[in-house]
């Protein structure tokens, strides 16, 4: 059984190569093939009969040599458009190998831009600064000023009333850099920066609110804003996240005087 096996992979190997080979395609194999049809040709003129021994014309050897070789010619058609048909599959399946080789590139390549991105959210997630809110105040407070006339004498004081909002976050996380707060909107203007915030050292906020705004938490409306905080962790990353507060006030008969609240709170 394992001869039979061997014998038949060796005639399938010869097969192989047999199809493998365009001998017709050679330069041998045609002065041999027509070396042989006149040593053929001369062959039977010499030992024919004498008395039927007749020399052709010219246009008889002609059609005698066509008669020969137009087969062979229609042969040599048919075997060069089958090695067209093998070599058109030859290159097809080189293409489709290319295609499954560029395909298996490309899908390396996104594996290793995945595993790079990959690593840079690691690299960046390990130096991320932390911001949590651990104070919060609001306090009102007034200046007096004094009203002077032409003549520059004081003939009154003026009261002018303030809401000062405060708040504090403490940074649990690495080293934030670049650090900037300001306002989201225009109504109040409100920028405080620093160079660098290490681990547990905390960020101050405080800016303060016009008597308008008082006013209105002191009939039970609510005040919304929203400041923007940025900063970058170790390696420059940038972030950006979004501080949120709300102030309310409540009007309290028993002191004749209204209490204001605050909510703040931090999110991307």
């Amino acid at each position: 059984m394992r001869k039979l096996k061997s014998n038949f992979e060796r005639f399938y190997f010869w097969l192989k190569a047999y199809k493998s080979w365009s001998f017709y395609k050679t330069w041998i194999f045609w002065a041999s093939f027509y070396g042989v049809v006149i040593f053929l040709y001369n062959l039977a003129f010499i030992f024919i009969d004498p008395e039927k021994k007749v020399l052709l014309t010219s246009n008889e050897l002609g059609d005698f040599l066509a008669g020969v070789f137009a087969p062979l010619a229609f042969l040599f058609l048919y075997l060069g458009y089958r090695q067209q048909g093998e070599e058109m599959k030859q290159n097809t399946a080189a293409l489709k190998l290319q295609a499954q080789e560029l395909k298996h590139s490309v899908d390396e390549q996104r594996r290793l831009i995945q595993l790079h991105e990959k690593e840079q959210e690691e690299k960046h997630f390990q130096v991320l600064p932390d911001f949590r809110k651990t104070k919060e105040n609001v306090k009102k407070y007034q200046i007096q000023s004094p009203i002077v006339d032409e003549d520059e004498k004081i003939i009154g004081t003026e009261v002018e009333k303030y809401l000062r909002v405060s708040f504090t976050f403490v940074n649990y996380g690495e080293v934030a850099k670049n650090v900037l707060v300001k306002s989201f909107e225009d109504e109040f203007y409100v920028r405080q920066s620093m160079y660098k915030i290490n681990y547990e050292e905390p960020l101050d906020i405080s800016f303060e609110l016009n008597e308008q705004i008082m006013e209105k938490l002191g009939v039970g409306a609510e005040y919304y804003n929203t400041l923007i905080l940025t900063f970058t962790n170790l390696y420059g990353k940038a972030y950006t996240k979004y501080i949120h507060y709300t102030l309310s006030g409540s009007y309290e008969p028993e002191f004749n005087d209204v209490f204001f609240s605050l909510s703040v709170f931090i999110k991307d």
